[in-house]
């Protein structure tokens, strides 16, 4: 395990994040957790960081935010998709991928002498993608 993981090992302990962590047969490093408030959808994310020992890359995922599954309405949502990613995802940029799924994601690079932009990354992506919910599903209706 190089230091950056253990650095963000402990750093998730400290901050009570109950994500479960395994190693991908490449090396890298998947966490997989769930962003939940009451009374508001649960949104599964997924962290993948690469096995790097000083400078490792990142990408986070906010998986399965809906599904388009009306394809008639596919050039509404990707206008507002350009629209959210234009003004409101910050960090993130929301997508469409082919089978109809939204998600938004985050790729970014930490050092192991400060790993915490990767937990504020990873807040403010729980955050912003509970507020995207409500414009996402006007889109779909």
């Amino acid at each position: 395990m190089t230091a950056i993981i253990e650095q963000i090992d402990q750093l998730f302990k400290e901050k009570g994040l109950p994500l479960e962590r395994r190693q991908a047969p490449d090396g890298n490093h998947i966490y997989t957790g769930v962003f939940s408030k009451p009374d508001a959808k649960p949104i599964s994310f997924n962290i993948v960081i690469q096995d790097a020992e000083d400078i490792a890359d990142f990408q986070i995922v906010y998986g399965e935010l809906a599904y388009v599954t009306d394809y008639a309405k596919k050039p509404a949502v990707l206008e507002m998709l350009n629209e959210l990613n234009m003004f409101k995802t910050g960090y993130y940029t929301a997508v469409l991928a082919g089978d109809g799924e939204i998600f938004a994601k985050c790729v970014s690079r930490i050092a192991k002498e400060n790993v915490f932009p990767l937990y504020e990354m990873l807040v403010i992506g729980s955050n912003m993608s509970l507020a995207l919910l409500p414009e996402i599903e006007k889109a779909l209706a």
